[in-house]
C-alpha cells in the first residue's frame, strides 16, 4: 500500500521533511531551550548529515565517537515525530571518520582493480559499518569521471575517467550499499572533473560539449536512472552546453539552483523518478 502520511503534515511540516540540516546538536538545544524536542518541532526537518567536527570539542572522557555518534542519533529520532533520515558521505567507509570502523582505499584503487564482485564487497563493507553506527543514508558513490588530472579533490575520489570502465564498478557498489538497507547516492550531477575548479569554493563547470557529455557524464547518469537509483546529488556545477535561461547578473547558475537542470533534463529528459538532493549549501560553489 502507499504510504499516504504525509498528507496529515502541516505545510510547514512538509516543507521541513524537504531539508536536511548540519548535526550542530549544541546549536540545536540552545535554539530549542535546552531540548532537541523543542527544537525540532519548530524546525521539523526531515534528516540530518552528522558533520564530525561539531563534536571534536568534547571532553577527552566523552570523546568516543563509536558510542557518542549513535547515542546522538537516537536522541535527535526519539526527539523528532518522524523518523529521520542520518546521513554521511563515506565516501571511503567510515573508517575515515572512527577509528574502529573499516578504513577503505579511494575509488580510484576500485577503478584500478576493475573487479565488480571487489566493488560490490566495497559497498557491503561501506553500508554495514554506517548502519552498525546508526546511518541509513550514504551520499556516496562518487560517480564523476577524473577526466582533468589537476583538479585538486576528485582525481581520487573517481572510479575512472572512462564511463565504460566506471559503470559497472558503480553499479556494483550502489547494489552492495542497497543489499545492506543503505541508500546510497550517485553524485554530482551534471559531473565534475572535467574541470579545475573545486565546487567548495567557487561555481565549477561542466565544460563539455553535448555530444561529449552524452558519451560520458551523461551516459553514467542515465544508467542509474535506468537503474532506478534511490537517490541522485546535483552539484554546484554549471553546464554550458546545456543551459540557456537560467541566470543571475548574467551568469549561469549552477546546476543545484537550475530549473532547467533539474526540472528539465534530469527528470523529464532522463526520465528520473527518484530523490534529488542537493550538494551542501554552504558550499562557496552554491552563490558564485
Amino acid at each position: 500500500a502507499t504510504d499516504t502520511t504525509w498528507k496529515q503534515l502541516t505545510l510547514r511540516e512538509k516543507i521541513g521533511q524537504t531539508m536536511m540540516i548540519s548535526s550542530n546538536m549544541y546549536m540545536h538545544k540552545d535554539i530549542g531551550n535546552g531540548s532537541l524536542d523543542t527544537f525540532l518541532a519548530k524546525y521539523p526537518v526531515g534528516g540530518l548529515f552528522m558533520a564530525q567536527w561539531h563534536f571534536t570539542y568534547q571532553k577527552p572522557d566523552t570523546l568516543l565517537f563509536e558510542t557518542f555518534i549513535p547515542r546522538i542519533i537516537r536522541e535527535y529520532n526519539a526527539a523528532s515525530k518522524l523518523p529521520l533520515f542520518i546521513s554521511e558521505d563515506f565516501e571511503r567507509g567510515a573508517g575515515y571518520n572512527y577509528n574502529t570502523a573499516t578504513k577503505l582505499p579511494v575509488e580510484m584503487t576500485l577503478g584500478a582493480a576493475n573487479d565488480t564482485t571487489l566493488a560490490y564487497k566495497y559497498g557491503q563493507i561501506q553500508a554495514t559499518d554506517a548502519r552498525a553506527l546508526g546511518f541509513n543514508w550514504i551520499l556516496a558513490p562518487v560517480s564523476d569521471l577524473n577526466i582533468n588530472p589537476l583538479h585538486p579533490l576528485l582525481i581520487e575520489r573517481a572510479i575512472s575517467d572512462d564511463a565504460e570502465r566506471a559503470i559497472p564498478l558503480l553499479k556494483s557498489q550502489v547494489h552492495g550499499l542497497i543489499s545492506q538497507n543503505i541508500i546510497p547516492t550517485v553524485k554530482h550531477f551534471p559531473g565534475d572533473g572535467a574541470t579545475i575548479a573545486d565546487q567548495h569554493l567557487v561555481t565549477s563547470a561542466n565544460n563539455l560539449s553535448w555530444v561529449e557529455w552524452k558519451k560520458s557524464y551523461g551516459k553514467i547518469f542515465k544508467s542509474f536512472i535506468d537503474d532506478n537509483a534511490p537517490t541522485i546529488m546535483v552539484g554546484h556545477i554549471r553546464f554550458p552546453a546545456y543551459q540557456k535561461k537560467d541566470t543571475l547578473n548574467g551568469d549561469l547558475l549552477p546546476a543545484s539552483l537550475s530549473q532547467e537542470m533539474i526540472q528539465r533534463l534530469l527528470k523529464k529528459e532522463m526520465g528520473y523518478k527518484g530523490v534529488v538532493i542537493s550538494d551542501a549549501l554552504n558550499m562557496g560553489g552554491s552563490y558564485g
